[in-house]
Formats: C-alpha cells, structure tokens, sequence
C-alpha cells in the first residue's frame, strides 16, 4: 500500500519526504478473521489499524501462560533478619556520611583563597617530608602554641606570634592577605632585605649557614677561614644584613635547628620577594635609563626599548665590553649588526663600558675603573636615594619624598646591591626584558659571582671601592679624596693657620718663646670672647 505524501504548508515547498510503503500483513486464519472483523476507516492510518490487530491478538492467548511462576524463597530466622536490616542501615547511614564529607571538602575547596591552597600544600609536603606541622594560632589564643609544646625535647619558639607567622608566609597574598595572617611585617624587611642583596643568592643556604655558625668562634667558620670564594663566604659577608633587617631570627636559631622545614619556607619566601622587589625597581628604571645615562635621544627613538640594546649605536656603546671599544669605534652600526648575527662572542666576564669610569681606565691594571661608572652611579641613586638625588650634590632626596634609603635606613653601599644595580642597568639598555642568559655565553649568574670573586681576591680594591661609593651616594665628609682635600686645603681658615704655623717656626719667634704665647693668647682673647668680637668689628 503506498500513501501519497502529504501536502506542505506553504505552496512554494515541496516535500522530499520518501513515499511510506508498509508491507504486506501476514495472512493466517486468525488475522483474517480479525481484519474482518475490524472496518477500516477511511482517515485512519495504516500504523493503526496493525495495532488495533496486535492487541487483539495478545487478548486471545491465555493469561496463566504470560505469568512469572515465583521465584523460591530461602526462609530465614528472625536474628538473620534483624542483622541484615541493621546492616543495611549502618551502610546507609555511612555512605550518607561520606557523601556529606565529600560535598563539604568540595564547598571548602572551592571557597578556598590561593593562599589556603598554598597553606594546604605547604602542610602536605611537611607531613610527607616527617617535619612537625605547623602551628594552628586559630585552635590556640597564645598564638602558635601546639601540644607539641609540652613535648620537653621539642625547642619552644620565644615569641610565638613570630612563629607562627613565619609558619604562614605566603608571597602570593595580597596586602589584605599579609594584615590578616600577620605577615605584613616580614613581607616589608624582606623588600630591604632584597635591595642590600646581589641577585642568585641562595636565601635558604644562608639562612642554613647562619643557624649553624652564628654563635661559632671565627676560627671554627668556614667562610671565615676559605681561600676560595665560595658559598660560605658568600655567606658569611650578606648573614649580617639578614640580622639588620630580621632582628628576630637571633632569638628563634635555636627554634629554626630544630624545624629545618621552616628555614626552606622562609627562604623560599626570601626568593619569591626579592624577584617583585627587582621587578618594581626595573621598573622605574626603565623610564629613566636613557636620561640617567645621559644620551640625546631628542627624536625619542630610545623611549621604546625595543629600539635599545644593539639596535642602536648609542645604548650599544654603553653595552661593548671594554676590550671591543677599539673595534666598536672603528664602524659602530657594523659592530652591532654583528653582535645581532651572534658573530662576536660576548662572555659573561665581559662586563659592559658603562661600569667603568674611562678616565681611570689603564691596561696595566684592569681593576682600575671598574664598578665607578657615571651612569652606573647615577642608576644606583635612582633606585636607592630617589630620582630628584642623582644631581643633588648632598645625594639625598628632598624633603617631602621618602627615598628607598629612608625607608629601609640604608646608609651604606656594599658590593651585593652594586650588583644589583649593575644587572638592572644592563637590562634597562638592552631591548629584551629581563632575561637570565643572553646568548650562549652570557649568563647573569656568572657576572654575580665573577665580580664577588675579585673583590675576596683583592681585599683592598673592594675596601677603597665602598669608600668611594659611599663618598658618592651619601655625601661621606669624613673621608675625602686627594682632590677634595687639596681644594680644602686653599680654603680662607687653612689659609689664616698656615700663616700662624710659619710664624711660629721662624728664629726670633723660637728666642722668645714666652713673649709669642702670651701676645698669642691676648690676641685669642680679643678675638674669640663676645666684647672682643665686638670691638675688632667695630675697629
């Protein structure tokens, strides 16, 4: 039987539907009888009226044939009974519980700020490390005290609070973060901290290093007594600022022996911090390097740093390594192209033109120059004593703005954050951002360490060098170079007492000796009291 397809709706359709063909019924005594007995209706579908035919059909088979017989049931006592429905309840009722724990820890999970997920990792690598856990100052209004307190072998911290905040350094929280765990106060001597400190120190050696020989005698120090420029000399010259800036790590050395897991935490926290500080600082530096170096840039060609670096001659010249300048000034552009092309080898005992002062530069003594540089200096004052101090003849910041020195009382120079500076000042001039190794031979890690190794090699460079540094950045009036004290030396009261010291050594002076004081001392007289002033003004 076909049936035509039905008409579409809409008259400029057609239907692609396939014509419907149902076969043919099967044709046994039975169906005959009941298609008989069944009109069809001219509206009613084929579909239909097979169905109509099936039920039919299923109506005229006996019932007890389509019935299940019952499956066999094992009689069981009442005790059996009673024991598999607690069973099945006690399971019940324990899944329930699970589902309600697992939903819980899901709520508190997603609830979670970044530093509880770093605080349950933290507590998780302490627990697999077998380190003792830290304490909860929620469960404890002492703050940070624990029942392993009570254990008597166990070292007690002397200031709890302390504790438990070092416990809870996180260098991921923000600043309502650091107030509400009470971290705010680390987090602020760890950012001087990182400014008196060269770049690629290990925080946690250190640390390490401080806890097992502060209280050591000199001789028993190993970086005391090293030939060598190591890590426990590295050690022994920065442990002093880790005491100025965290007065509190002398009190709890004790503390930190006996929890060797919270000096990887307050190492790693050192680390993390001391990579945002350099990022703030080169920052700012960024903006001011080509006016700190005082190259014209009046087409602001130099504004954008993609142009820096051996893209340009001039932030290249500042770049060359001493030993190429002669190369350098011979074709600048060809020079750089070939830098580019990685066709001039570049170590990382290279260091750029811009460290050294090139009036003090001599072939006989490489040393000569070297970390005195203009613009070297002018970087350090930017960072260290503020922007307006870099053409301040006293290096200090006016009144009003509160310089990075200020604020961390930071009154001398030391070699570490000379390097610090040196690093970022090279990362200023070049065209990429910050970056760890340049090529296959620079490495910043081997600069830091390279220039350390000269200054322990040659004690007394390195002592005349922070003189001189401190002359330049803090304006030092005790300790003045030749050429100050020369210019002194010409001065009107020098002028007066050299004229007094001549007079005194002449022959007459010397046959009347008592004479001259008493006619030295009448004329200090004179001069020195108020009416004396007074008179010789007058006269």
């Amino acid at each position: 039987m076909k049936r035509r397809p039905r008409k579409p709706s809409h008259p400029g359709l057609k239907s692609r539907r396939p014509t419907l063909e149902f076969p043919h019924l099967p044709s046994f005594s039975p169906l005959k009888r009941a298609r008989s007995t069944i009109p069809r209706s001219p509206s009613s579908p084929p579909s239909l009226a097979v169905y109509l035919q099936l039920v039919l059909l299923v109506s005229l088979i006996p019932h007890p044939s389509l019935t299940m017989p019952p499956a066999l049931q094992k009689t069981r006592g009442p005790a059996q009974q009673s024991a598999t429905i607690k069973t099945s309840k006690a399971k019940t009722a324990a899944q329930q519980a699970a589902e309600v724990a697992a939903a819980m820890a899901k709520k508190r999970s997603i609830e979670n700020t970044a530093a509880d997920d770093v605080a349950l990792k933290r507590r998780r690598a302490l627990a697999a490390s077998g380190a003792p856990p830290p304490p909860d100052p929620d469960n404890d209004p002492h703050g940070g005290a624990t029942e392993e307190d009570d254990d008597p072998d166990r070292v007690k911290p002397k200031d709890p609070v302390w504790a438990a905040a070092m416990w809870r350094l996180d260098a991921t929280a923000s600043e309502t973060s650091r107030f509400n765990l009470g971290i705010k106060k680390p987090y602020r001597q760890m950012r001087g901290l990182s400014r008196e400190l060269s770049e690629y120190l290990d925080h946690t050696q250190i640390l390490t290093y401080g806890v097992n020989f502060h209280f050591k005698d000199v001789a028993e120090r190993p970086g005391c007594t090293s030939l060598e420029c190591n890590d426990d000399v590295v050690a022994e010259a920065v442990w002093p600022q880790f005491l100025k800036y965290m007065p509190e790590l002398e009190a709890h050395l004790d503390y930190l022996a006996d929890n060797p897991a919270l000096i990887a935490i307050i190492g790693t926290y050192m680390s993390a911090i001391a990579m945002k500080v350099r990022s703030d600082d080169l920052g700012r530096l960024n903006d001011r390097i080509i006016t700190l170096c005082n190259i014209e840039d009046d087409k602001q060609i130099l504004i954008v740093k993609d142009n820096r670096g051996w893209q340009d001659t001039r932030t290249g010249r500042l770049l060359c390594p001493l030993r190429y300048l002669p190369k350098f000034e011979a074709d600048p552009a060809r020079f750089c192209t070939h830098v580019r092309n990685r066709l001039v080898r570049i170590f990382s005992t290279d260091y750029p033109s811009f460290l050294y002062d090139m009036s003090l530069v001599n072939q006989s003594d490489a040393k000569l120059g070297l970390l005195r540089g203009p613009a070297l200096v002018n970087c350090y004052k930017s960072i260290m004593t503020g922007k307006s101090s870099v053409y301040n003849a006293t290096g200090r910041a006016p009144r009003g703005q509160k310089s990075v020195a200020t604020s961390y009382q930071i009154e001398t120079v030391n070699l570490h954050n000379i390097i610090y500076v040196s690093l970022l000042a090279r990362s200023a001039l070049s065209d990429q951002e910050w970056t760890d190794v340049y090529g296959k031979f620079w490495k910043a890690e081997n600069v830091v360490f390279s220039i350390m190794e000269i200054a322990f090699n040659f004690p007394e460079w390195h002592a005349d060098l922070i003189q001189w540094w401190n002359r330049q950045v803090f304006g030092d009036d005790s300790e003045l170079d030749s050429d100050a004290e020369r210019d002194m030396m010409g001065s009107a009261f020098y002028t007066i007492m050299a004229q007094k010291d001549r007079a005194s050594t002449t022959p007459d002076d010397n046959d009347n000796d008592n004479d001259n004081d008493n006619d030295n001392d009448d004329n200090e007289g004179s001069a020195s009291g108020p009416s004396g002033a007074i008179q010789g003004a007058s006269e």
